[in-house]
């Protein structure tokens, strides 16, 4: 399978997210909120997060920014499909670990429904 990497030379930081490597973070908001960000296939820079990159580069309509107006179908395809890998990562990765009442907390729910009867007859 061919190599697809992105014209900055920038290595992929995150897993899930790997659109990111073809703009490049000119700035970044305070508190997380979105990035300006400057397309590196055609030099257009604009604002917002993720979701913004991916419907700038494959050209995604009803995202409320222009498609990239120099990518090619054949990087499209390229990106969709890093796209899908990173998806299926994501699905598939380790479920997170949620932490159980502790067993005193347990014993107590315990404890007080095994005295609760009907009441009186």
């Amino acid at each position: 399978m061919e190599s697809f990497q992105n014209e900055s030379g920038q290595e992929d930081i995150d897993d899930y997210s790997p659109l990111w490597k073809f703009v490049t973070k000119v700035e970044k908001a305070v508190g997380g909120e979105n990035v300006t960000w400057s397309c590196n296939i055609c030099t257009k820079v604009c604002k917002g997060s993720y979701s913004r990159v991916k419907a700038h580069l494959l050209k995604q309509k009803r995202a409320g920014i222009a498609g990239c107006t120099a990518v090619t179908m054949d990087q499209i395809k390229r990106m969709q499909q890093l796209v899908d890998d990173a998806e299926l990562r994501k699905k598939n990765s380790k479920p997170k670990e949620v932490s159980l009442p502790s067993s005193s907390a347990s014993s107590n729910m315990a404890s007080k429904s095994s005295f609760s009867g009907p009441g009186p007859l």
